[in-house]
């Protein structure tokens, strides 16, 4: 199978303008992090995305993230956008979509980077729910990463090997899953 066709080929994320990845993010990993198995029924996923679709829950978090990656190995995990620091050691929370603020406090969000430990990734992007009135259709996935691909439109993944990923979350889920720019 030819990797580089199918996601894209690899790359390592873009570092600060001083030479280094942002300090907050490095040795962090998400704990909602997630590999994607093949042949495995993903059942917490799918069961996010089926509470998410009902009115009430959409409507009130309509701006929650998922975020996702494939890896040099065309390994797919993913993970909700998380806060770097902890409140508590029980809990990490997960950051809603352009939150930069609360109370004042400014959001460390853990990007893609952190899916793979700073290592090359072949296509990264984010999952978002289906409006519930939209019956064609479950999540959509699309190609945004700000580290990955952000600037030099030859690092963002093409339509269609998003839809590609977007079949392995369909197969791992068993929901439908379609890619968006």
């Amino acid at each position: 199978m030819d990797l580089d066709a199918k996601f894209g080929v690899c790359r390592f994320p873009k570092k600060e303008s001083d030479g280094t990845y942002r300090r907050y993010e490095v040795g962090k990993t998400p704990k909602s992090k997630t590999a994607i198995v093949t042949g495995e029924l993903d059942q917490t996923l799918k069961s996010y995305i089926l509470a998410m679709r009902t009115p009430i829950l959409y409507d009130a978090f309509i701006r929650s993230l998922v975020i996702w990656t494939v890896d040099a190995s065309g390994q797919l995990f993913y993970s909700f956008e998380e806060f770097s620091e902890e409140f508590d050691s029980k809990l990490t929370c997960v950051a809603s979509l352009n939150l930069k603020y609360i109370s004042g406090i400014k959001c460390l969000k853990l990007g893609h980077p952190t899916l793979l430990n700073f290592e090359e990734a072949r296509a990264t992007g984010e999952l978002a729910i289906a409006p519930p009135e939209d019956k064609s259709v479950d999540a959509y996935i699309n190609g945004r990463s700000g580290r990955y691909c952000r600037g030099d439109k030859t690092r963002v993944p093409t339509v269609r090997q998003l839809q590609n990923v977007a079949d392995l979350f369909s197969s791992a889920v068993g929901l439908r899953f379609k890619a968006r720019l």
